[in-house]
C-alpha cells in the first residue's frame, strides 16, 4: 500500500513583478510517492483535505489519521479531486520566458489588484476489548470508523477483522498515539461505490478544532521501505503569518536564476534542483516552493484562487485575507520520528521557485543556474534605441519598478567586486 501522509528583496516596502510569459510548472506529478494536503488553519478551527495516490488492488487499501476526540460526523466529507489539482497547478515551481520589453513593463501588486499576465450511516457505539466504535458512517466511497482504544495489539486485531488492511505500521507509534488521548479515524473503499469515471479516489476533508496546529505523519512513513514526498498547502489568514514547517530542516534550492535548456526538460531540471538541496541538509528536509496572497500570481501557472475554492479548502474568507504557501519535504523513513509541527512566520507579499528561461541579453538581470553571474553578460540596456524607461513621477510605484534592473546590476557588482576586495586586503 502506498502511504498517506498525513526573491531578491531589493525593495521591502512595496513588492512588484515583471509580467513575463509562463512556460511549464514542475507539479507533483514528478515524485513516485507524494502525498499531497491542504492545511488550513484560523484560530483553534483546522481542516485538512487529503489527497490520496494509492495504486494497485483497492480491496486493499486503509487510511487511518489520528484525530481529535469528540470529532463529528459532519465534519468528515469527499471533495473532488480538481480541488487539490487546482491548488497544485497555481503553485507549483514554474519557468517564466522573459523578454527586454518585459523588463520595462512590470505591473504593481499595491491595491491588490488581480495579477492575471452520500448518505449518514449511523451507528451505535460498541466495544470490543479494548476497542470503541464511537461511530460508522459512508462518505463516497468511503467506509468510514471512529474508533478509541486503549491499546494497540487489540486494534490492530480490529482492524484485520473488520478488513481495513492496515499493514507495516509499527505497535509502539500506534500505541504512543493512543496514550496521548487521540481518536483513529479509518477508512477502506467500497468497490462498488467508486464512479465509473473516476482514475482517482476522493480527496478526504475533515475539520476539527484544536489548540496546536500539528500534522500527523508518522503513520505513513513508519510502512514506507524508503523515500517519500509530502506536498503541503498551508491556507491561514495574512495578517497572522503563514504557516511553515518548524521541527524539520529547511533546503533552499537555487532559483530566480537563467535555465539553459538542454537535454532535460524543465521538470527532471528542477527535480535535481530540488534532491540536491534535500540531500545536502541531510536527505529529510523540506523546501519552500511558493508563498503570496490568495489570488496573485506572477506569471500564472493557472488562473489565481478565488474566493470560491478558499471556501472549498475550508478558509473562510476571500483571496485579500489569505496567504497560501507550499510546503515540499522529502522524508527517509528513519527520520520521521516526530509528526509536523507548524508554526507561524511573518508573511512576505511573494515567494516562489522560479526559474527564466535563458536569453543572453538578461544575463546582467539573473544570474545563470549553476553558474552565477557571467563575466561577459549580455545586456538590455546597452542600446540607445532599446525602450524608454518609464520617466519620474509618473508613479512611485512605477518609477521604483523603473530602477529594479539598475539595482540588479549594482547587486551582480557588488558580487563581482568582492573578490577582488578581499584579495587585496590579503596583499596587504
Amino acid at each position: 500500500m502506498r502511504s498517506m501522509l498525513l526573491t531578491l528583496a531589493l525593495l521591502p516596502t512595496q513588492a512588484f513583478a515583471f509580467c513575463g510569459t509562463y512556460v511549464g510548472a514542475a507539479g507533483a506529478e514528478l515524485y513516485n510517492e507524494v502525498s499531497q494536503v491542504i492545511y488550513v488553519r484560523q484560530d483553534d478551527r483546522t481542516t485538512i483535505t487529503l489527497a490520496n495516490d494509492y495504486t494497485g488492488n483497492l480491496a486493499k487499501f486503509a487510511l487511518v489519521i489520528p484525530v481529535p476526540e469528540g470529532l463529528r460526523q459532519r465534519d468528515v466529507k469527499v471533495v473532488e479531486p480538481e480541488l487539490i489539482q487546482r491548488v497544485d497547478a497555481y503553485s507549483s515551481p514554474r519557468l517564466v520566458e522573459y523578454t527586454c520589453n518585459n523588463l520595462y513593463e512590470p505591473i504593481a501588486m499595491a491595491g491588490y489588484e488581480s495579477m492575471s499576465c452520500g448518505p449518514l450511516l449511523e451507528g451505535e457505539a460498541r466495544s470490543e476489548d479494548s476497542v470503541t466504535v464511537e461511530a460508522s458512517f459512508q462518505r463516497g466511497e468511503y467506509d468510514i470508523v471512529v474508533l478509541s482504544a486503549t491499546e494497540s495489539a487489540a486494534l490492530f486485531e480490529w482492524f484485520d477483522d473488520n478488513g481495513y488492511a492496515v499493514e507495516g505500521v509499527k505497535a509502539d507509534v500506534f500505541q504512543e498515539l493512543i496514550d496521548s488521548g487521540v481518536h483513529f479515524l479509518a477508512a477502506k473503499v467500497d468497490l462498488g461505490r467508486v464512479p465509473d469515471d473516476r482514475s482517482t479516489l476522493s480527496p478526504l476533508q475533515i475539520t476539527y478544532r484544536t489548540t496546536f496546529s500539528v500534522l500527523p505523519i508518522r503513520l505513513g512513513t513508519t510502512s514506507s521501505t524508503g523515500v517519500q514526498d509530502l506536498i503541503l498547502y498551508t491556507v491561514g489568514d495574512h495578517d497572522d503569518g503563514a504557516l511553515v514547517i518548524d521541527n524539520y530542516p529547511r533546503a533552499e534550492p537555487e532559483s530566480e536564476c537563467l535555465w539553459r535548456p538542454r537535454s532535460e526538460t524543465f521538470g527532471a531540471f528542477y527535480e535535481g534542483q530540488f534532491s540536491t538541496a534535500v540531500e545536502e541538509a541531510g536527505g529529510t528536509a523540506w523546501v519552500l516552493e511558493y508563498q503570496w496572497m490568495g489570488g496573485k500570481c506572477d506569471p500564472c501557472a493557472s488562473d489565481p484562487l478565488e474566493k470560491r475554492d478558499l471556501h472549498d479548502f475550508g478558509f473562510r474568507g476571500g483571496p485579500r485575507d489569505a496567504v497560501v504557501t507550499r510546503l515540499h519535504l522529502r522524508m527517509r523513513a528513519e527520520d520521521v520520528s516526530q509528526d509536523l509541527l507548524l508554526v507561524r512566520q511573518p508573511s512576505s507579499w511573494q515567494q516562489q521557485m522560479r526559474f527564466i528561461r535563458w536569453e543572453h541579453e538578461l544575463e546582467d538581470t539573473f544570474p545563470v543556474c549553476g553558474q552565477g553571474w557571467v563575466d561577459d553578460p549580455g545586456s538590455c540596456w546597452d542600446d540607445e534605441d532599446s525602450p524608454t524607461r518609464i520617466p519620474p513621477g509618473s508613479g512611485s510605484g512605477r518609477a521604483a519598478v523603473g530602477l529594479t534592473p539598475l539595482l540588479l546590476v549594482l547587486l551582480r557588482r557588488r558580487h563581482s567586486e568582492a573578490p577582488t576586495a578581499a584579495v587585496a586586503k590579503r596583499r596587504r
